[in-house]
């Protein structure tokens, strides 16, 4: 896998991602909008920009039902490393509370990962083997099919009480979102019904009053996301009196186009911040896991004392051996540990801490069941501490079965927390280890992250 581009993400109310752009040299903020269909500019920032307003485009239209025809040229347009010139940009039916949409029309151009919890939009070629793109530590990944719905849309199977739906993915929408007629349908749902209760209008607009109810579960291929609240909203984009394809004329030839309609669900940000995405559109696969990090896993400790580092180095204290009353305490924390007693397991690597004068190879192994007990706890600011000590520890102490578990631990968390400079470290670290090819995108992301291009070209190179 190769990244060929990263930009960061920018939280905004309700979740909302924002993205850095650069439009003729000026710096704007486009909302990153997945169930759009072009890239937009507002109107007011066009205008600002001077940019010289066109029209006879095809129409857009927002979720009122407002269209725009008109379109601008821009000298060039950049985001996140890449750069194009004399390009196109649809101005969007309204002003947008952000300098424009970027759209799945270059989304698409690429694999893209959202990684809503690191802040990171990044961008790798698609010249990879299928199926081998989740490079992060994860729980278990849902692999749902997309498809690109009349080119518009970004379309996913999902159940919602048990009910199946082609849902649109849509980053720019704060809500999970379901019309009131498909409400209707699916679970007999209206205005009146017991659990349905006013949410306000939508974008201010009286005619797009909302009433909200809370489903059960909504499902993507194993992923659940309890007690979900979703917006039921009037359809004001399908044109229901119109027939399903309209022809025309245009230069002697004859063309199609499909009548507007709204998606019977939309999921928005309430959903899609509790994941970590990966858009493989070459593949029609979009792979998504919890954006959380998993458990990671402890090496045993060693049978016997090994005591070559020691020998080689005429220092007794680095004797790669641990204290007995420390040796008592690990394993019974590792004991706990495997059944998720994680009470007793911390309170085990408390006495292991309390041993008095620990030689430095128990306090590595210290951090390293530590830092598995606070993952397991959820406990991620502190793992992240356990995993960076254990990785600063003299590499002549940590045993070589040990370096490439614990390398790669604080590598994964220190990414996560956004230490970006201690996990370019242990990036280098790790690799010094030999690691599955698999693993170099990781690398590669951590060098990318604190500015190694030259780094974390050669990784991703490496890896292809």
């Amino acid at each position: 896998m190769k990244m060929v581009a990263s930009a960061k993400l920018v939280s905004q109310r309700g979740y909302l991602q924002t993205i850095p752009v650069t439009i003729n040299g000026s710096p704007k903020q486009f909302l990153l909008d997945t169930g759009g269909v072009f890239t937009q500019i507002a109107p007011d920032v066009a205008r600002d920009l001077g940019l010289t307003h066109q029209s006879g485009a095809t129409p857009i239209f927002n979720a009122s039902g407002d269209a725009s025809q008109g379109f601008v040229k821009l000298d060039t347009f950049e985001l996140g490393g890449m750069s194009a010139k004399d390009v196109y940009l649809r101005v969007s039916p309204s002003n947008l509370g952000a300098d424009g949409l970027l759209s799945p029309d270059v989304l698409k151009r690429y694999d893209v990962e959202m990684d809503f919890a690191g802040g990171k939009l990044n961008y790798f070629l698609p010249d990879h083997c299928y199926g081998k793109v989740v490079y992060w530590p994860h729980t278990g990944v849902a692999q749902l099919s997309i498809v690109l719905a009349d080119k518009r849309w970004i379309k996913v199977p999902v159940e919602l009480d048990g009910q199946s739906f082609m849902a649109v993915i849509d980053t720019g929408a704060t809500s999970t979102v379901i019309s009131t007629q498909k409400a209707q349908e699916a679970f007999g749902l209206t205005p009146g019904s017991p659990g349905m209760e006013p949410a306000g209008n939508v974008n201010g607009d009286p005619n797009l009053a909302s009433h909200a109810h809370t489903f059960s579960s909504l499902t993507l291929d194993g992923i659940a996301i309890k007690n979900l609240r979703v917006l039921v909203i009037p359809d004001r984009v399908t044109e229901a009196d119109s027939p399903k394809y309209r022809y025309y004329m245009e230069g002697g030839k004859l063309y199609s186009q499909k009548r507007l309609e709204m998606p019977e669900l939309i999921l928005g940000m309430d959903v899609l911040k509790h994941l970590r995405l990966y858009f493989a559109f070459e593949e029609h696969k979009l792979y998504a896991t919890p954006a959380e990090v998993p458990a990671i896993p402890v090496s045993e400790m060693p049978a016997k004392p090994a005591a070559d580092t020691a020998a080689k180095s005429g220092n007794d204290t680095l004797a790669k051996k641990l204290s007995p009353l420390v040796t008592a305490a690990i394993r019974e924390a590792q004991d706990a540990l495997r059944k998720k007693d994680y009470s007793a397991a911390l309170d085990a690597v408390s006495k292991a801490r309390a041993v008095p004068g620990p030689q430095p190879l128990d306090v590595f192994i210290i951090h390293r069941v530590a830092t598995s007990i606070h993952v397991g706890l959820k406990d991620l600011a502190a793992a992240v501490v356990d995993a960076e000590a254990a990785a600063d520890t003299d590499p002549g102490v940590i045993p070589e079965s040990d370096k490439a578990l614990a390398y790669k631990a604080a590598l994964q968390l220190s990414l996560d927390a956004r230490h970006y400079d201690k996990a370019a470290r242990y990036a280098k670290f790790y690799q010094a280890t030999n690691p599955p090819a698999s693993d170099q995108a990781l690398i590669s992301a951590a060098l990318s992250h604190a500015g190694d291009n030259a780094g974390a070209g050669s990784n991703t190179a490496a890896s292809r």
